[in-house]
């Protein structure tokens, strides 16, 4: 029983544990995937055999565990830790403002994998991808593994950014999760199959399909669905941007009471 519940905290452990940026959410599952001292064995009574043939435990100490039964249990766990996080979900880590406000710097995202294999990205969807090659030719570090941005637009779209406001196929989009108005211009521009067109929520300090085109559906790794850590921020991103469009709402109605007052 002991093998198997440290099996699972092990689990846990290697499963929200890519790397040291998530040091401090791995502290966590780790207290709380501790495991609870099981009750002391009972009092074997001392045999009168002599020491050198007195079988191993006999004396009331428990059995050292051995190499092969810490594999038994080690082994599955890496399997099933390597099966889930190529397959299923794997955490990520937020380093920029380019998402600002739905994701903060320092946030750790669960990112699902399996949904790409079933349906295509749909607008909305915030998504972890590798860089295309023209985000590198634009002398874009070579160490960046994954972006996140949210898609805008899907193949056959056609994308316009006029006024500091997003149009798609000739309509104005109310995105209230965008604080600061993009001081660009694009396009209009269609998506080629294939592909999807990614913007970062702070329109103004984000690389992305403005600077270096549309992204191929390939590239894409996974969606983004829930706030891992910090604990004050946890929950789904559905959540959030449910939020940031009440407080963009209510911001909007308090302007027009103040316009009606002038």
């Amino acid at each position: 029983m002991r093998a198997l519940l440290s099996s699972h905290a092990f689990v846990l452990l290697l499963l929200f544990t890519p790397c040291a940026a998530f040091s401090r959410p791995c502290a966590l599952l780790t207290a709380r995937c501790r495991v609870s001292r099981l009750p002391p064995a009972p009092h074997v009574a001392a045999s009168h055999e002599p020491d050198g043939h007195r079988p191993a435990g006999q004396d009331g100490s428990p059995r050292p565990p051995s190499r092969r039964n810490l594999l038994s249990v080690l082994f599955p766990a890496l399997c099933l830790v390597l099966l889930v996080r190529t397959y299923l979900v794997e955490p990520y880590f937020i380093p920029s403002m380019s998402m600002y406000p739905t994701l903060l710097v320092n946030d750790q995202i669960a990112v699902e994998k399996f949904s790409r294999f079933l349906s295509p990205p749909q607008r909305g969807d915030l998504v972890v991808f590798s860089p295309p090659p023209t985000y590198f030719q634009m002398g874009k570090p070579s160490t960046t593994k994954a972006l996140v941005k949210r898609v805008v637009a899907v193949a056959g779209d056609a994308v316009e950014m006029r006024g500091g406001t997003l149009f798609l196929n000739g309509m104005p989009m109310y995105e209230p999760y965008v604080r600061e108005r993009p001081n660009y211009s694009l396009g209009p521009l269609e998506v080629p199959v294939g592909s999807i067109f990614v913007l970062g929520d702070n329109r103004n300090d984000s690389s992305d399909s403005h600077i270096w085109g549309s992204l191929p559906i390939e590239n894409v790794v996974g969606k983004a669905f829930y706030i891992v850590w910090p604990i004050e921020r946890q929950g789904f991103v559905d959540e959030v941007m449910q939020d940031l469009e009440i407080t963009r709402n209510a911001e909007v109605f308090i302007q027009r009471l103040r316009l009606s007052d002038t």
